[in-house]
Order: structure tokens, then sequence, then C-alpha cells
């Protein structure tokens, strides 16, 4: 998942307000979803620019079983600048309903992609929506009901399709 010349830095923490340094230029957050978000810390070794894309369905995995794992419901491109660190305030939807909400102090490390049949079609079906952060009750929703619950209902698949579709310019995972 990481080029040549990036690597994270571990652990990933759980968001607090000095994630981002002031002297960063981009104070982007990056995904969508209220109940999980952490610090994502990348460098750049290499000289040159280099992209990084998270893809959908990455699963966050928190290192203490009473607070929630995170999963990204659209792919996430970063931009990480040449001999630098990029830091990112990453928002994912809670896949642990019963678990609580990530804290600063939480730590987590990456997980695999999803195959869960019912979690890839959530994602097929917002691919091209607009998820802003900090996200869409619905999507949170069908999530939990695939996860915790009966699975994915009818009512689930109409609240998806009916999202308004991704604007012109704007990335899957971007801030508004």
């Amino acid at each position: 998942m990481l080029p040549s010349g990036v690597e994270l830095l571990s652990p990933i923490e759980g968001y607090a307000l000095d994630c981002i340094p002031e002297e960063q230029e981009s104070q982007e957050e990056k995904g969508s979803g209220s109940l999980v978000s952490v610090c994502l810390r990348l460098r750049n070794t290499s000289a040159q620019l280099r992209t990084v894309e998270l893809p959908a369905g990455l699963i966050l995995i928190s290192d203490d079983l009473s607070s929630q794992n995170g999963m990204l419901a659209q792919a996430v491109p970063l931009q990480v600048p040449a001999q630098q660190t990029l830091a990112v305030a990453l928002h994912l939807y809670c896949i642990n309903e019963t678990r609580a909400p990530t804290a600063s102090w939480d730590t987590y490390r990456l997980g695999p992609v999803t195959q869960d049949p019912g979690l890839r079609e959530i994602i097929n079906l917002v691919a091209d929506k607009f998820l802003p952060v900090p996200g869409r009750e619905e999507v949170q929703y069908a999530i939990s009901n695939v996860t915790d619950g009966p699975g994915l209902t009818p009512q689930d698949r109409q609240a998806l399709v009916s999202l308004p579709p991704l604007s012109a310019g704007r990335e899957p995972g971007a801030a508004p």
C-alpha cells in the first residue's frame, strides 16, 4: 500500500487537536465518519512527491478492545511531499457498535481491506457519493446493520443510493 520511500509512523494515535502541526501547509481532514478519528503520519524519505492511496474498505484496528475499529468507506488519496512528514486527521466509520468512540490516547494499527460482502456492497454504493466530515448517518447505519445487525436492508440501500453525488472538483475522502 505504501510506495517506495514512504513509511508509516507508528503508532497511529486517536485524533487530538495537535495532530497537524501549524507549519504543515495542508491542514485538510480526510475520510468520512464521526466515531473513529485518528492522526495518521507518513514520512517521505525520497526526493520526490509521493502519492499514497488508502483503499476503500481499509480497516484500522484499535489496540484497546473497548475502542471501536474503523473502516474507510471511500479511497483516500494523500500527497506526501519530498523529505517531509505529512500528518492527516483521518475519519472513519465505526465497525463495532458496542465499543466506545476513539479517544486521543487510543492507538491503532493498519488492518486488512475488508472483503465482507455486505461492507463491499456499501463501499460500491457510496463510491461516487459525497461523504463529508463528520460523515453521513446513513452510511454509519448501514455499516452497523452489516457488522452488528441483520445485514444491509432495502432501506439502507435506498438511503445510500439517494446520497448526493460527488461535486465537480471534490475527491472522495476530502473535507468540504
